[in-house]
């Protein structure tokens, strides 16, 4: 690689940089909540035009998507925050004068069973069921955005799973986007049919995982 090329690299990682952060900016709070539900309607292979999901809804509902009212919620490691990472990736790609100087710690993946995300999902949800209660709950379709690719990856193989907790919160229906996988792990009956239908699935119908920000 050349000296221009180099440099014209670097560019691009430090805009990236930047705009990543801006991205996960308070103001744009609704657009990355889109995103989330778009890229779970990927992953189950739900097709749908882009203006039918809209953000932001009345509260307890973030994202409306026909019937479907999601509450979304992040899943994230204990002790990493998403916008400090990109932060730093910023400071150390601005004084990087060349590629070698952009390289981060490697982290090798770890395996989560469904049994693990069915327990951290219960504890993601725990605080938004009781401040929303019973009634609140029963009519919103919990998402969890599971961001743990960068140290887990899911074991798809179906093992024993406790849901008493989880059902107990009184959600309509909770799904999970765990890139590049989908998955509802429960449905009432009285939530929107493409849920209920896809129960106990794991779904993998989206072949650009990456690009989970992009329209």
């Amino acid at each position: 690689m050349t000296r221009a090329s180099e440099q014209t690299y670097l560019s691009k990682l430090r805009r990236h940089a930047s705009e990543t952060i801006r991205y996960l900016s308070n103001p744009l709070k609704p657009e990355r909540e889109r995103a989330v539900c778009r890229a779970f309607l990927r992953s189950v292979g739900v097709r749908f035009a882009d203006d039918e999901i809209k953000a932001p809804c009345q509260e307890p509902e973030d994202v409306c998507f026909r019937e479907a009212r999601f509450q979304v919620r992040d899943l994230i490691e204990d002790g990493r925050r998403r916008g400090d990472q990109w932060k730093q990736r910023d400071a150390r790609w601005n004084k990087a004068r060349s590629i070698a100087g952009t390289k981060e710690r490697i982290v090798y993946p770890r395996p989560m069973k469904r049994s693990e995300l069915v327990d951290a999902v219960t504890a993601a949800l725990d605080g938004k069921s009781k401040k929303y209660g019973p009634r609140g709950c029963s009519t919103t379709d919990a998402l969890v955005y599971a961001d743990l690719t960068g140290t887990r990856f899911l074991t798809r193989k179906s093992t024993a799973q406790d849901l008493r907790r989880l059902d107990a919160q009184g959600w309509r229906s909770v799904a999970v986007l765990f890139p590049p996988y989908g998955i509802v792990l429960l449905a009432r009956d009285t939530a929107p049919e493409f849920l209920r239908r896809l129960v106990g699935k794991v779904r993998k119908t989206w072949r650009k995982p990456d690009g989970l920000f992009d329209v």
